[in-house]
Protein backbone atom coordinates (compact mmCIF):
# COMPACT_ATOMS: atom_id res chain seq x y z
CA UNK A 1 0.00 0.00 0.00
CA UNK A 2 1.25 3.40 -1.07
CA UNK A 3 1.46 5.95 1.59
CA UNK A 4 -0.84 8.74 1.93
CA UNK A 5 0.63 11.90 0.30
CA UNK A 6 0.52 14.87 3.10
CA UNK A 7 -1.73 17.70 2.84
CA UNK A 8 -0.65 20.84 4.29
CA UNK A 9 -2.63 23.67 5.36
CA UNK A 10 -1.98 27.35 4.91
CA UNK A 11 0.03 27.58 8.11
CA UNK A 12 1.84 24.61 7.56
CA UNK A 13 2.99 25.65 3.85
CA UNK A 14 4.06 29.02 5.14
CA UNK A 15 6.00 27.23 8.39
CA UNK A 16 7.81 24.67 5.69
CA UNK A 17 8.91 27.56 3.45
CA UNK A 18 10.13 30.12 6.37
CA UNK A 19 12.44 27.55 7.86
CA UNK A 20 13.91 26.93 3.96
CA UNK A 21 14.28 30.57 3.50
CA UNK A 22 15.46 31.28 6.91
CA UNK A 23 18.01 28.56 6.70
CA UNK A 24 19.25 29.33 3.16
CA UNK A 25 19.50 33.34 4.91
CA UNK A 26 21.70 31.99 7.79
CA UNK A 27 23.70 30.39 4.99
CA UNK A 28 23.13 26.72 6.42
CA UNK A 29 23.17 23.38 4.84
CA UNK A 30 20.72 21.02 5.67
CA UNK A 31 23.52 18.84 7.57
CA UNK A 32 24.38 22.31 9.60
CA UNK A 33 20.70 22.45 10.25
CA UNK A 34 20.65 19.07 10.92
CA UNK A 35 23.68 19.45 13.76
CA UNK A 36 22.10 22.23 15.29
CA UNK A 37 18.81 20.50 16.06
CA UNK A 38 21.07 17.76 17.63
CA UNK A 39 22.54 20.35 19.95
CA UNK A 40 19.07 21.16 20.87
CA UNK A 41 17.96 18.09 21.94
CA UNK A 42 15.52 17.37 18.38
CA UNK A 43 17.84 15.38 16.05
CA UNK A 44 16.23 15.50 12.75
CA UNK A 45 18.51 13.84 9.53
CA UNK A 46 19.44 15.81 6.86
CA UNK A 47 16.59 14.09 4.74
CA UNK A 48 14.10 14.62 6.99
CA UNK A 49 14.53 18.51 7.31
CA UNK A 50 14.98 18.04 3.28
CA UNK A 51 11.32 16.51 3.08
CA UNK A 52 10.32 19.22 5.92
CA UNK A 53 10.88 22.13 3.07
CA UNK A 54 9.66 20.41 0.28
CA UNK A 55 6.10 19.77 2.23
CA UNK A 56 6.98 15.93 2.09
CA UNK A 57 6.98 15.57 5.99
CA UNK A 58 5.01 18.26 9.10
CA UNK A 59 6.18 19.63 11.61
CA UNK A 60 4.61 19.17 15.09
CA UNK A 61 5.39 21.95 18.09
CA UNK A 62 8.12 20.20 19.49
CA UNK A 63 10.21 20.54 15.73
CA UNK A 64 8.45 24.08 15.60
CA UNK A 65 10.11 25.08 18.69
CA UNK A 66 13.52 22.96 17.92
CA UNK A 67 13.33 24.63 14.68
CA UNK A 68 13.56 28.49 15.75
CA UNK A 69 16.34 27.76 18.11
CA UNK A 70 18.57 26.12 16.13
CA UNK A 71 17.54 28.95 13.19
CA UNK A 72 17.75 31.35 16.19
CA UNK A 73 14.75 33.25 15.29
CA UNK A 74 10.98 33.32 16.94
CA UNK A 75 8.63 31.14 16.58
CA UNK A 76 6.26 33.84 15.32
CA UNK A 77 8.65 33.96 12.51
CA UNK A 78 8.16 30.45 11.13
CA UNK A 79 4.43 30.82 11.84
CA UNK A 80 3.97 33.94 9.84
CA UNK A 81 3.85 34.92 6.03
CA UNK A 82 7.10 36.57 4.90
CA UNK A 83 5.65 39.53 3.89
CA UNK A 84 6.66 43.14 4.19
CA UNK A 85 3.54 44.71 3.69
CA UNK A 86 0.89 44.56 7.06
CA UNK A 87 -2.03 45.53 4.58
CA UNK A 88 -1.87 42.16 2.16
CA UNK A 89 -3.88 39.29 3.07
CA UNK A 90 -2.80 36.17 3.38
CA UNK A 91 -4.36 32.82 4.86
CA UNK A 92 -3.98 31.18 7.82
CA UNK A 93 -5.00 27.75 9.48
CA UNK A 94 -8.57 28.21 11.16
CA UNK A 95 -9.02 31.82 9.28
CA UNK A 96 -8.58 32.54 5.93
CA UNK A 97 -7.78 35.80 4.42
CA UNK A 98 -6.88 37.96 7.34
CA UNK A 99 -3.89 40.86 6.97
CA UNK A 100 -0.30 40.46 7.62
CA UNK A 101 -0.65 42.78 10.55
CA UNK A 102 -3.96 40.82 12.12
CA UNK A 103 -2.25 37.72 11.78
CA UNK A 104 1.14 39.01 13.72
CA UNK A 105 -1.18 40.95 16.32
CA UNK A 106 -2.71 37.26 16.82
CA UNK A 107 0.56 35.46 17.13
CA UNK A 108 1.60 38.45 19.65
CA UNK A 109 -1.29 38.22 21.78
CA UNK A 110 -2.51 41.56 20.86
CA UNK A 111 -5.92 41.15 18.91
CA UNK A 112 -8.17 38.11 18.51
CA UNK A 113 -9.02 37.12 14.98
CA UNK A 114 -12.19 36.00 16.17
CA UNK A 115 -13.78 38.73 18.17
CA UNK A 116 -13.27 42.24 19.24
CA UNK A 117 -12.65 42.26 23.09
CA UNK A 118 -10.07 42.57 25.38
CA UNK A 119 -10.10 39.39 27.18
CA UNK A 120 -8.03 37.56 24.34
CA UNK A 121 -5.33 39.63 25.00
CA UNK A 122 -5.96 39.51 29.24
CA UNK A 123 -6.08 35.51 28.21
CA UNK A 124 -3.28 35.13 26.23
CA UNK A 125 -0.38 37.37 28.55
CA UNK A 126 1.79 34.77 30.20
CA UNK A 127 1.08 34.43 34.52
CA UNK A 128 4.33 36.20 35.44
CA UNK A 129 3.69 39.68 33.92
CA UNK A 130 2.68 41.98 36.37
CA UNK A 131 0.18 44.55 35.38
CA UNK A 132 2.07 48.36 36.40
CA UNK A 133 -1.38 50.03 36.82
CA UNK A 134 -5.38 48.00 37.04
CA UNK A 135 -8.61 49.22 36.24
CA UNK A 136 -10.36 50.36 39.61
CA UNK A 137 -13.81 48.21 38.58
CA UNK A 138 -15.61 50.10 41.16
CA UNK A 139 -14.66 53.43 39.28
CA UNK A 140 -17.42 53.64 36.33
CA UNK A 141 -15.23 54.28 32.89
CA UNK A 142 -14.74 58.04 31.79
CA UNK A 143 -17.28 58.71 29.00
CA UNK A 144 -16.40 57.55 25.90
CA UNK A 145 -12.83 56.44 26.94
CA UNK A 146 -12.75 52.27 26.03
CA UNK A 147 -10.51 50.01 28.45
CA UNK A 148 -6.78 49.35 26.82
CA UNK A 149 -4.19 47.30 27.36
CA UNK A 150 -0.35 48.64 26.40
CA UNK A 151 2.60 46.61 26.69
CA UNK A 152 6.03 48.33 26.49
CA UNK A 153 8.70 46.20 25.79
CA UNK A 154 12.65 47.04 26.22
CA UNK A 155 15.66 44.34 25.27
CA UNK A 156 19.54 44.77 24.77
CA UNK A 157 18.91 41.09 23.37
CA UNK A 158 19.73 39.23 26.78
CA UNK A 159 17.65 41.22 29.13
CA UNK A 160 13.92 41.92 28.69
CA UNK A 161 11.89 44.59 30.42
CA UNK A 162 8.27 44.06 30.44
CA UNK A 163 5.67 46.33 31.76
CA UNK A 164 1.48 45.64 30.65
CA UNK A 165 -0.89 48.15 32.17
CA UNK A 166 -4.08 48.33 32.18
CA UNK A 167 -6.51 51.47 32.05
CA UNK A 168 -7.92 54.34 30.44
CA UNK A 169 -6.86 56.67 27.63
CA UNK A 170 -3.38 56.70 26.57
CA UNK A 171 -1.61 54.24 28.63
CA UNK A 172 1.85 54.74 26.92
CA UNK A 173 1.81 58.56 27.37
CA UNK A 174 0.80 58.43 30.53
CA UNK A 175 3.09 56.08 31.81
CA UNK A 176 6.28 58.25 30.25
CA UNK A 177 4.80 61.30 32.14
CA UNK A 178 4.79 59.20 35.56
CA UNK A 179 8.51 57.94 35.07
Amino acid sequence: MAASKIVLGPTGETVRENIARVRRERNLTLRALSERLTQVGRPISNSSISQVETGARRVDVDDLLAFSIALDVSPNTLLMPAHYDGERYVNITGAERVSTRSAWHFLDGMRSLTEQSLDFVVRSQPPFMSHRQSVDSARPAPAGEPLRIARRTQSDGETVDLIVSVGYGDLIRDNDEDD
